[in-house]
């Protein structure tokens, strides 16, 4: 959902759903930690292909952000350096 799309009349369903969809993917993140999976394997897991945006962002947009960060928020006191550790 973009954020400059205009107004959209289902707009609190539409953001129900994104907070869902963020939810359930912060639960497989965790799952996926609490099984051994080290930040970048978790990554490729979830986010298989890399969309172009990523290259040409410099990283800014790489996915493994959204990966570390659920680490970082969820998991008790990280090292901020040992999160992108493996």
């Amino acid at each position: 959902m973009s954020g400059d799309s205009g107004y959209h009349p289902d707009g609190k369903m539409r953001l129900q759903q994104k907070l869902e969809h963020l939810e359930n993917l912060s639960g497989e993140i965790l799952h996926l930690h609490s099984q051994g999976l080290s930040p970048h394997e978790i990554n490729k897991q979830l986010f298989p292909s890399k969309p172009p945006i990523i290259a040409a962002s410099a990283g800014e947009f790489d996915s493994l952000y959204i990966v570390t960060s659920v680490l970082a928020e969820r998991l008790p006191f990280p090292a901020p350096d040992s999160i992108l550790e493996g």
